[in-house]
């Protein structure tokens, strides 16, 4: 018997409900992208990350996160116009950038890297944080040049995801392989 005289499902009934969800939850299984994030810092012990924000507890939620997936080679710019003089001492595999920042912005920053003759490097892999995900504002980001982007509030999976993403979409694929 199924149902009661109440027409509520009998115990066998729950039973075979709760005995179908866990192959339900394994078809939805995420990717383990701060795994493989940490399999790309072990792999190769010089991979670097520059972060650019103005918000210091976001820079150091980001370096925290990092660190967490065994990301230790660090640098940090407190907005857009500071980045590149920390380019010039150190070329990093990937930048993590805010979009909303004064004096130069993460989008004008990006455009920076993206086109100027002088860039070090005009195909770095850039994420881009940002609060305002509306799709508008994602084309915008997309156009501007950015690998990928990634919504605050930031989770350490979303960051990873992002971060994995963009090196896949870079010449920096390689790392990822």
């Amino acid at each position: 018997m199924t149902t009661d005289t109440t027409g509520k499902a009998s115990p066998a009934r729950k039973q075979r409900k709760s005995r179908n969800q866990p192959k339900a939850q394994a078809a939805l299984r995420l990717p383990d992208y701060p795994g493989t994030l940490s399999r790309i810092a072990s792999a190769n012990p010089d991979f670097s990350v520059l972060i650019v924000d103005d918000c210091r507890p976001t820079r150091m939620l980001v370096r925290s996160i990092l660190n967490a997936c065994g990301v230790s080679n660090i640098k940090d710019a407190v907005d857009g116009a500071e980045a590149p003089e920390v380019l010039d001492s150190s070329l990093p595999d990937l930048i993590i950038s805010d979009v909303q920042m004064t004096p130069l912005d993460g989008i004008e920053f990006s455009r920076l890297i993206r086109n100027d003759p002088h860039s070090p490097n005009p195909r770095m892999p850039i994420v881009i944080m940002t609060g305002h995900t509306e799709e508008g504002r994602i084309v915008a980001l997309r156009e501007a040049g950015l690998t990928d982007v990634v919504a605050k509030p930031l989770s350490p999976k979303m960051l990873c995801r992002s971060i994995v993403t963009a090196l896949q979409k870079s010449d920096s694929g390689a790392l990822v392989a």
